[in-house]
């Protein structure tokens, strides 16, 4: 008796609203709802086709502008006469935004990938190993990008720091110059010559 109110009970509760329907007849699960659940899961992820693709082939194109952009910058500063200072800092700069704007493209690649790959039935480790993997990238392009802000941040500092001390310098001279200036207008030679 015990038996057949709780089995009533659990077919009464699978009715509420909200509740999954995934019992069968007679309150019985069905034997095969987890196949169910994920192949409508996987139906979901079908109907993402064309905005990872899109998102996809944005981040691809964007990429290859950037790269182009800075494939051109570096030929034109090669070409140019700039310290040897300046042509280090712009050659590691070149390096590190042409590695972010690689990854930039690979991100975009692995993003509609990854899309293909959640339709597949394929293990569920090997989802969140390759998601870890996106990730793990993404990470590695917030750090480049640091990265090349606080070079650059450095550098400019740097180069600021040079210009008051040269412009520091440059005031001491002019000074000096107009005092031998003005002595020399109110008739007292020099010393030292």
């Amino acid at each position: 008796m015990n038996l057949r109110l709780s089995a009533k009970f659990v077919v009464w509760a699978s009715r509420l609203p909200g509740q999954p329907q995934h019992l069968g007849q007679a309150g019985r699960p069905h034997h095969n709802y987890p196949q169910t659940r994920r192949r409508a899961e996987f139906e979901n992820c079908k109907m993402n086709y064309p905005s990872s693709f899109l998102v996809g082939l944005v981040l691809c194109i964007l990429s290859a502008g950037l790269m182009a952009w800075h494939v051109r910058a570096w030929k034109r500063l090669r070409h140019a006469e700039v310290d040897p200072r300046e042509r280090d800092f712009r050659r590691r700069q070149y390096r590190r935004r042409m590695q972010t704007s690689a990854m930039l493209g690979a991100l975009g690649a692995a993003i509609f990938i990854g899309q293909l790959l959640m339709t597949r039935e394929i293990s569920r480790l090997f989802l969140v190993i390759y998601w870890s993997g996106v990730l793990v990238l993404l990470l590695w392009m917030a750090l480049l990008a640091l990265a090349d802000m606080a070079a650059t941040s450095f550098y400019y500092s740097r180069e600021k720091n040079n210009y008051i001390v040269e412009h520091a310098k440059l005031q001491g001279e002019l000074r000096q110059a107009r005092e031998r200036e003005a002595k020399v207008r109110n008739g007292k030679p020099e010393s030292g010559h």
